[in-house]
């Protein structure tokens, strides 16, 4: 910490004099200077000359103000005579020092991570850059100050999963568990172990509740598309097939055609809204007190480039933000995706993405042809011809009674059903 700290002073003092021409004037504001510097090992890494400089102005901070003021004028005036002649009188005081051990310079990482996490909100770029200080700081074995990094790193990604990136949390929590054993020997660090362990136990709670709740959410949109297209033929069978032909088509109409559809099997609201300028799909979920929304522009016939423009990326902002103010203020939590078939983006793309995330469309369609679902559907649940709850056998009409959600077709599921439940759940998120 005190090698960082004094190459940030060394790097603000070297603003000032650029060329052999230039000369100005340092002002340390901060009176803790004064005492850290009073203790020779405190000055590690610091060039003679600007040793011999704070030694003088250390002196000089007793004199009177007239007299501090002439010297002022006459330095900015440029006679040096007397500066200089104190000055070399002051480096001939100056102990032998063992050279400092060289500091990886990662200043411009960390500024590009600043401004990307606050002004930019860019929170994928401002984690890479916060890694990459990060690492720099483990190969020169800086324990706080890279731990304080890694801190920084957590802190990006955490922010990541607020922006319709849950997957991240987990990822957060780990980055500063790691974070506080490396910075351990500080009660900052310390005093962090007691938030952790208070997020991870929220977390675990809601992400229980969310996947119970997601998992009813699932199970009665493929009990919606049995009934209405029967487990005798191949009507579900076709349906799916439907899905995936759309999901794998180049053409634009398609494959919005079975985005939708896909929504929809996966137990939410899905939509293609037709007024001018709208996103090409909209899916909305309320799953427990999870209330989600996202947004899909949908680039899939683009033969005559090969990467994502940074126009793809102003489209998807301006339909996730119109979500945003629509849905945001009835509690929902908002995403925005690109989906395509491009396997590059465009620089100037990727440092606009923000929280927007690009989807393969190759794994859209994978999920669509996954067998575990279908096999699990068609393959082992059993259409009843009576409800055990009402013993009636006109099954639509115990649905309406309400058994149909809670004890009713429910108990239907022969032997086993958790476990499917968790199966489809874990390839629906997947």
């Amino acid at each position: 910490m005190r090698r960082r700290l004094n190459q940030r002073v060394v790097q603000a003092l070297g603003r000032c004099n650029r060329d052999e021409d230039d000369f100005g004037m340092y002002v340390l504001a901060d009176r803790r200077f004064a005492t850290y510097f009073g203790r020779d090992s405190n000055r590690e890494s610091i060039p003679d000359n600007m040793v011999a400089e704070i030694d003088m102005a250390q002196d000089h901070a007793e004199i009177g103000e007239k007299e501090l003021c002439d010297r002022v004028r006459s330095f900015l005036t440029q006679d040096w005579s007397q500066y200089d002649s104190e000055l070399l009188e002051y480096r001939k005081l100056i102990p032998a020092l063992t050279p400092g051990k060289q500091i990886i310079d990662t200043s411009a990482n960390e500024v590009f991570g600043w401004a990307t996490l606050f002004a930019n909100q860019n929170y994928d770029l401002a984690a890479d850059r916060f890694e990459q200080v990060w690492d720099a700081c483990q190969k020169d074995n800086l324990l706080e100050i890279g731990a304080f990094w890694k801190f920084n790193w957590a802190k990006a990604v955490y922010l990541q999963s607020l922006m319709g990136n849950p997957a991240a949390l987990d990822k957060a929590l780990d980055l500063l568990d790691q974070a506080i054993k490396r910075g351990g020997v500080s009660s900052w660090f310390n005093r962090l172990r007691a938030s952790l362990n208070r997020a991870r136990a929220g977390a675990a709670t809601a992400a229980a509740v969310a996947n119970d709740e997601y998992s009813a959410a699932l199970t009665r949109s493929f009990d919606d598309h049995l009934e209405q297209l029967g487990t005798k033929g191949t009507k579900f069978e076709s349906f799916c097939t439907r899905i995936s032909e759309c999901l794998a088509s180049d053409k634009h109409g398609e494959f919005c055609e079975g985005l939708e559809k896909l929504g929809i099997l996966l137990g939410y609201q899905a939509s293609r809204p037709k007024h001018k300028a709208a996103t090409d799909n909209l899916w909305r979920g309320t799953f427990g007190n999870v209330k989600e929304v996202a947004t899909f522009e949908a680039k899939v016939e683009h033969s005559d480039g090969k990467e994502v423009t940074p126009a793809f990326v102003g489209q998807a902002h301006n339909q996730m933000n119109r979500a945003i103010a629509e849905y945001q203020q009835l509690g929902y939590t908002v995403c925005g995706t690109i989906t395509t078939h491009l396997e590059a983006i465009d620089p100037s793309a990727k440092s606009s993405l923000g929280s927007l995330r690009i989807v393969s469309k190759v794994a859209q369609s994978s999920l669509a042809v996954q067998p575990v679902p279908r096999r699990l559907v068609l393959g082992r649940r059993k259409r009843p011809s009576r409800c055990r709850s009402c013993s009636t056998s006109q099954v639509p009409s115990c649905r309406m009674a309400g058994h149909h959600a809670s004890t009713g077709h429910g108990d239907h599921w022969s032997a086993g059903t958790a476990s499917e439940v968790a199966a489809i759940a874990d390839w629906a998120v997947g």
